[in-house]
């Protein structure tokens, strides 16, 4: 999970509908399965019963205040969707510093 880059994002243009406790992202991946995960310690925590992953990025100056497995409901492609943070961190991603959550989308599959 250390190369968000290999993940493919949504477009910049499209980040208005996107909201993470009031928050808008710098970036968003698309959905990916959580076979992908790569991290062991994502894939420990990783639920078989619900839905994809998602890495939420934000500037490292305005972040949200998250937990590991808080869940919530955030705004994905203007649709409220319930996720549960799996793990979030400090990075370095396209040359800016910040913060991701990579979160599970809590839906049965």
């Amino acid at each position: 999970m250390n190369n968000l880059e290999q993940f493919p994002c949504y477009d910049h243009s499209v980040l208005e509908d996107f909201s993470f406790q009031a928050i808008k992202p710098v970036s968003v991946t698309i959905p990916y399965d959580k076979a992908l995960s790569g991290n062991k310690l994502i894939k420990k925590k990783v639920n078989g019963e619900h839905g994809k992953l998602v890495v939420y990025s934000f500037n490292h100056d305005n972040t949200p205040r998250v937990n590991e497995d808080d869940v919530f409901t955030v705004e994905l492609s203007k649709e409220k969707t319930e996720v549960k943070v799996l793990y979030s961190y400090n990075h370095i991603f396209k040359g800016h510093r910040v913060y991701s959550c990579v979160c599970q989308i809590q839906e049965n599959v």
